[in-house]
């Protein structure tokens, strides 16, 4: 309980200036800035995005060992949450790795975004830093039965 409640803490702590940090490129974002300004501000962007990533999979990691974590069961657009993933890491692809994203358009299923969301992005960061060449991509397809 103790270890639980410090990491909580150490979240909230960590999440309230990142949090202001992101509004602040956001506001910097709705000016008038030059390219180079406007690619910085995506990587600080994109930085606190993973920053943001790390503590949630840390507290993740916490709430699956107190046996504490819900699973949610909703709609998910799996191509559209596959393709904001590969989006999100294709800066850190290295030169000449091109990221690509199969699947029909729409197709939902039922399950947790979240989650979903968490997996894909630990394979495709994975992936990244281990693919020095040719492609990286997530396939998204149906199994019968299991559209949402």
């Amino acid at each position: 309980k103790d270890r639980t409640d410090m990491i909580a803490t150490m979240s909230h702590e960590l999440r309230t200036p990142l949090n202001g940090i992101s509004g602040m490129v956001e506001l910097l974002q709705m000016t008038e800035l030059s390219e180079e300004q406007k690619q910085c501000l995506t990587t600080v962007r994109d930085a606190i995005a993973a920053m943001m990533v790390v503590i949630n999979d840390l507290l993740d990691f916490f709430k699956l060992e107190a046996q504490k974590i819900k699973l949610e069961s909703l709609p998910v657009a799996v191509t559209e949450v596959a393709q904001s993933v590969m989006n999100l890491y294709r800066q850190q692809f290295k030169s000449g790795v091109k990221g690509l994203v199969e699947g029909e358009p729409g197709l939902s299923f039922q399950g947790d975004p979240t989650r979903i969301r968490q997996v894909l992005s630990n394979l495709v960061s994975n992936s990244a830093k281990f693919t020095p060449s040719g492609s990286i991509c997530i396939k998204v397809s149906a199994v019968d039965g299991s559209r949402g």
